[in-house]
């Protein structure tokens, strides 16, 4: 196996790989370029021999939300939002956005609520024909690979709609348990609640802010403060306004694996939508492997966390109870962190990578 890291690896390294692979993978593609090459892959013109060719995919992009930054790279239809009054700081921040396109449509209605354009075409990189083209690519490149590898069934269902002929495998995600060793026991009072995730999550982080401030609000005035709110990924400085000094951020450079080793419980909040049912429960994975103790929405975690057994799932409003619970039982927080790591032990180790190596050995037999 050959994965190409273009920061090591120079143009000549990859086309000896490819020249002599009998199986190459792109993940997540989605360009005419891609199409273009896999087409010459297929037809025994780029290396000599018809090579298998895998796509994998762990997100629907052909229903990206429009929350999603990356919507200006796959959105094919101008998108209106609705902010209501009680989210004042995003509202001001799109107005000021807004400001500075006249292109843009905004209006304050009689109950407060902003309405605006968040994605209009032309305007700020975002371009349906461009994206059309991405999208018709992408549809065919699933169409003439040997196999399509997913994370969940919910992503195959959603992508079969798009390529009804082509063999679909759901390889889950799994962690290597030799890596991703338990915490350290924490001997202070301080409760650290982590979340890690890109620029495409602000609308999930949106769901639990008031939430967050009423944690901080109780467990941090005045001299005794005694929780803290670890993020790493993006800053959402103006979102996390109102968690005052207790926010620490740790930037995506720094070791993905020793950052939850910090936390005493992990959330995985996640709006309810097309593109997020695909998704996995990564984020609880992985918090279970470390034996943290999640709280997670009922998107997508519901169908895996056995509730305050394996972790907490919390609907929209009970966050607050949710959180303030775990952080007032010691001995709960480790008897869930104890479950779920058993659990994800036992279904999500590597060591249970055996239906990866079958589905590829099955394209070459």
């Amino acid at each position: 196996i050959c994965i190409f890291d273009p920061e090591k690896h120079d143009g000549k390294r990859l086309n000896q790989e490819q020249l002599h692979a009998d199986i190459i993978v792109f993940q997540c593609p989605w360009s005419q370029g891609i199409l273009d090459t896999v087409k010459l892959i297929k037809s025994g013109k780029a290396f000599g021999k018809n090579q298998k060719v895998v796509i994998e995919l762990d997100d629907n992009l052909f229903d990206v939300d429009p929350w999603n930054e990356k919507y200006y790279l796959f959105g094919i239809e101008e998108k209106m939002i609705t902010v209501t009054k009680d989210d004042p700081v995003t509202q001001g921040n799109l107005i000021k956005n807004l400001e500075n396109d006249p292109t843009l449509r905004y209006e304050i209605d009689e109950n407060g609520s902003l309405k605006c354009d968040m994605w209009k075409d032309g305007s700020n990189s975002f371009c349906i024909s461009a994206n059309l083209i991405k999208r018709r690519a992408t549809e065919e490149l699933l169409n003439i690979v040997d196999l399509i590898t997913v994370t969940t069934p919910e992503l195959g269902k959603q992508l079969r709609k798009h390529a009804p002929k082509t063999k679909i495998a759901v390889l889950p995600n799994y962690v290597d348990f030799d890596r991703w060793l338990p915490m350290e026991k924490n001997e202070t009072e301080e409760i650290r609640i982590g979340y890690q995730g890109g620029s495409s999550h602000f609308d999930d982080l949106r769901l639990v802010i008031s939430d967050l401030e009423k944690i901080n609000k109780k467990y941090n005035s005045g001299d005794n403060k005694r929780v803290k709110f670890c993020f790493m990924g993006i800053q959402y400085n103006s979102l996390f306004k109102g968690l005052g000094d207790q926010v620490e951020y740790f930037p995506w450079y720094s070791d993905i694996n020793t950052y939850p080793l910090m936390l005493n419980i992990g959330i995985a909040p996640l709006k309810e939508t097309t593109f997020t049912k695909g998704k996995s429960p990564l984020k609880w994975i992985e918090y279970s492997a470390l034996k943290i103790p999640s709280v997670c929405s009922p998107v997508v975690y519901g169908n895996y966390i056995k509730h305050n057994k394996t972790g907490v799932v919390a609907r929209n409003g009970e966050w607050f109870e949710c959180l303030d619970d775990l952080i007032q039982n010691k001995d709960k927080r480790k008897e869930i962190a104890e479950n779920a790591y058993n659990r994800v032990k036992l279904k999500y180790s590597e060591e249970c990578s055996d239906i990866w190596i079958n589905a590829y050995r099955d394209l070459i037999k």
